[in-house]
């Protein structure tokens, strides 16, 4: 886990790359798989973002999804489907609010896997001080 962190931290150049592709791949299985479905919708209305990297990204898939539509109140959203423009819309892409998430709560994700990996080599120590106990 420790060394899994240091190489996302190196290679995060990459892993924005990476995650773009498999984003955009994903886009045009909208609306035909149910899981990707409600992956995109979940995280299009918990980030408030549209797209990959703007709104733009789904014209080639059809219509903008209902999850990026700006929310009123109470779950009522603002009609932006047929003719999606800046003001009735999420703005910002998915991959960019992403990130910027991430990078917001490094410390806090560090220093979880930290801890757990941390727990973790207790664990194996004890198991091996249980281990000789036993024979």
């Amino acid at each position: 886990m420790l060394i899994g962190g240091v190489l996302g931290y190196v290679f995060r150049e990459r892993v924005q790359q990476t995650m773009r592709q498999e984003m955009r791949s994903t886009m045009a299985l909208y609306g035909s798989r149910r899981e990707i479905t409600q992956a995109w919708d979940l995280t299009q209305e918990r980030l408030q973002c549209c797209g990959v990297d703007t709104w733009h990204d789904w014209n080639r898939y059809g219509l903008v999804p209902e999850s990026c539509c700006q929310e009123l109140f109470g779950g009522q959203r603002k009609e932006c489907a047929l003719f999606p423009n800046i003001t009735n819309l999420y703005n910002q892409g998915c991959l960019y609010v992403a990130t910027n998430f991430i990078r917001d709560h490094a410390a806090v994700i560090g220093g979880t896997s930290i801890a757990v990996a941390i727990l973790m080599i207790f664990g194996m120590i004890f198991s091996c001080l249980l281990f000789n106990m036993i024979e």
